[in-house]
């Protein structure tokens, strides 16, 4: 047994020896992560993107409303039931065209870009020379109201 100073350097070094062996068999399992890639991206279900998915299921729910309407009103049976697969195999076809045509927003900027006008026509050049100034009113919220300030002649 050797002894240096205080310590037993034969058991340090026995024990050094254990450590490295603990480390080589007790290795570090490799950590898997998931990664989730469609963050933000819109849901699709089938090809149908974002709100077309609620489109076939309001339609799915109006023709389940519509068929007991057809039988109490006396409407053949089989005939109420051709009106309505061929009714919701007519609106499915219809959403996945529109679905596929707009995709997730294109529809809405369609419905925008059709509600600004084409033309703005100014009848008077005083709008350019004095501007705006004393016509615009802020309201009780902090912002300007624009539309009474377009109402009045200009």
């Amino acid at each position: 047994m050797i002894l240096t100073g205080f310590y037993n350097v034969e058991a340090m070094v026995h024990r050094t020896i254990a450590f490295f062996k603990l480390l080589k068999i007790q290795k570090m399992a490799n950590s898997v992560y998931l990664v989730n890639k469609g963050i933000n991206r819109s849901i699709e279900f089938k090809g149908l993107k974002a709100q077309y998915i609620w489109y076939v299921a309001f339609c799915f729910l109006g023709l389940l409303i519509i068929y007991p309407i057809l039988f109490i009103v006396g409407v053949n049976q089989y005939l109420a039931l051709l009106i309505i697969l061929a009714a919701g195999g007519f609106s499915v076809m219809k959403i996945y065209s529109m679905s596929n045509k707009y995709g997730e927003h294109g529809m809405m900027k369609v419905m925008a870009r059709r509600s600004v006008p084409k033309h703005v026509i100014a009848r008077s050049r005083k709008v350019f020379s004095t501007g705006l100034k004393g016509k615009i009113k802020i309201g009780r919220n902090g912002k300007a109201n624009l539309k009474s300030a377009f109402r009045q002649k200009l």
